[in-house]
């Protein structure tokens, strides 16, 4: 009995994601239905992917399961590398809304950040979040963004109707695990000593159960990961 608590809890905590072929029917059952099955926080992907699912009855009433059984929808934008424009992600916010998604996963403008241009960083995430306040987590790609650029991208997402920050897109993660750890306590010690009102999603090539084990402990609070990987790692509990 606790083992199979223990396989719930843990389910909880993760975002079944799936971010392959847009038009991999068979694929994207399997992810819908293991998302339902083994009870995820949510089920992420494309937002192409979940349009699909909307133009078959079949597809749809398992979207409509999902969402009967408390699993968020979640969807990509300005994905995977930031660079969309206001114009464009807005657009994809848009049609994010009218797909009926629950949250979205949104890319940093690093290359902005990085230059200082905090205002373009700050619109672009707000034509995310302006239509999902509270319900947008902010994908840093630790990775890739510069160590000192933490703290004023942890600030800008407490000002801009955030309620994640992410650490990975799963795109770029070439970082050893040590690395991803290391990151997840500078960010949940910016969250801390600042009293943000942010939590932390840990993603990008998590392996197994006792890698999640030292997420939590450093500060994630949910993960994501794709949901082949997911069903693993629940299964070996």
């Amino acid at each position: 009995m606790d083992n199979i608590i223990d396989k719930q809890n843990w389910a909880k905590l993760i975002d079944f994601t799936y971010l392959k072929d847009k038009n991999d029917i068979s694929a994207i059952s399997d992810f819908i239905e293991t998302a339902n099955q083994y009870g995820g926080r949510g089920a992420c992907s494309w937002l192409d992917v979940f349009d699909l699912c909307n133009s078959s009855s079949v597809m749809a009433k398992k979207i409509s399961d999902l969402k009967k059984n408390g699993i968020l929808l979640i969807g990509v934008i300005n994905f995977p590398d930031g660079k969309n424009g206001v114009d464009l992600i807005k657009r994809e916010a848009k049609i994010a809304k009218k797909l009926g998604l629950d949250e979205i996963d949104t890319v940093l403008n690093a290359e902005a950040l990085n230059k200082g241009d905090y205002e373009k960083v700050k619109k672009e995430i707000l034509a995310v979040s302006q239509f999902f306040p509270k319900k947008t987590k902010l994908i840093l790609e630790t990775g890739i963004l510069q160590e000192n650029d933490f703290s004023k991208a942890v600030e800008i997402a407490n000002e801009t109707n955030i309620s994640f920050i992410k650490t990975s897109t799963g795109f770029n993660h070439n970082i050893d695990f040590e690395e991803k750890i290391r990151h997840i306590e500078i960010l949940a010690d910016i969250i801390r000593k600042n009293n943000y009102d942010l939590k932390i999603k840990m993603s990008g090539g998590l392996e197994n159960l006792e890698q999640l084990k030292r997420g939590r402990e450093a500060g994630a609070d949910i993960f994501g990961i794709s949901f082949q990987k997911a069903i693993s790692i629940i299964n070996s509990i």
